[in-house]
């Protein structure tokens, strides 16, 4: 059985010039495994580059300087929209690190969701 404990959503500030944020939820598994969850209602122009970054923060965030990589554990970032963010999409696309041609995986570290309720509602 697996296990969700709900953990602090804030991104912590390292220095005094770090952007602040918060996530709508974060959690980590009985795994290891970070979960973050974003819900948006209205587009941005870098929406798409603060979910990046909002990845970004949890993974580097698992570890210090002294612990070996292989201490770092996946981040699924999941986002809830109530508009397009992809076009031509269905309600639900995932995002892998994977080379197109061949569709080897890089790593499983990085796993994007994205849920777009707009395209929920003008399908029914």
């Amino acid at each position: 059985m697996q296990s969700l404990q709900v953990i602090d959503p804030t991104n912590k500030q390292e220095h005094n010039d770090d952007k602040y944020s918060v996530l709508d939820l974060r959690a980590t598994t009985d795994r290891g495994e970070r979960i973050n969850i974003e819900v948006q209602l209205q587009r941005h122009p870098a929406f798409n580059e603060r979910v990046l970054y909002y990845w970004a923060k949890t993974y580097t965030a698992q570890f210090k300087s002294s612990d070996p990589y292989t201490k770092l554990k996946k981040v699924i970032q999941i986002i809830i929209t109530d508009f397009e963010l992809l076009p031509s999409s269905g309600i639900h696309s995932t995002f892998l690190l994977i080379e197109p041609s061949s569709g080897v995986i890089f790593s499983n570290h990085l796993e994007i969701h994205a849920l777009q309720m707009e395209n929920r509602e003008k399908n029914q």
